[in-house]
């Protein structure tokens, strides 16, 4: 019972980084000082995923187009990784026509699906029709699946 409430404890307390490591990872181009380095922002199709997701030993978090592992133990930084680019067959047919009104969900990554999910050996992660699979903890991409898209539902009257 009392690694049950620590492990929420700690997941409790990350979901306060994630927070952080958005702030942090949307600093923007224009103004920085001469001379000094400053982070690009990602691009608009990674932006929007964030997840959680655990194990024994660490924690790992998707935001701002990267996936960082934290050591539970102390809550320090380990490895940040970005969030690829997906696989071609993954991205959308271009439009024929150019409309005034682009659909909502037209981004690279579909209707922004996202999560997290770990096991003692891999981190998957969802990011919209794109499942990767990275080794933990050094997140070295192991192998990317896209999804097939889903068939309409049948109608019968």
């Amino acid at each position: 019972m009392a690694r049950r409430m620590t492990m929420a404890f700690l997941f409790a307390l990350a979901a306060g980084f994630i927070g952080a490591v958005l702030c942090s990872s949307f600093t923007p181009t224009a103004f920085g000082e001469e001379g000094q380095t400053v982070q690009a922002p990602p691009p608009m199709h990674k932006m929007g995923f964030s997840g959680i997701a655990g194990d024994e030993e660490y924690l790992y978090v998707m935001a701002g187009g990267k996936i960082m592992a934290y050591q539970l133990s102390d809550m320090s930084l380990v490895k940040t990784v970005a969030l690829p680019d997906p696989p071609a067959e993954a991205l959308p047919p271009k439009p024929e026509t150019t409309t005034k009104n682009p659909p909502p969900f037209g981004h690279p990554h579909g209707g922004g699906l996202h999560g997290l999910w770990a096991n003692d050996r891999y981190l998957f992660v969802l990011a919209g029709p794109v499942v990767y699979e990275y080794s933990t903890p050094d997140l070295t991409l192991v192998s990317t699946k896209v999804l097939p898209k889903p068939e309409p539902p049948t109608v019968t009257n």
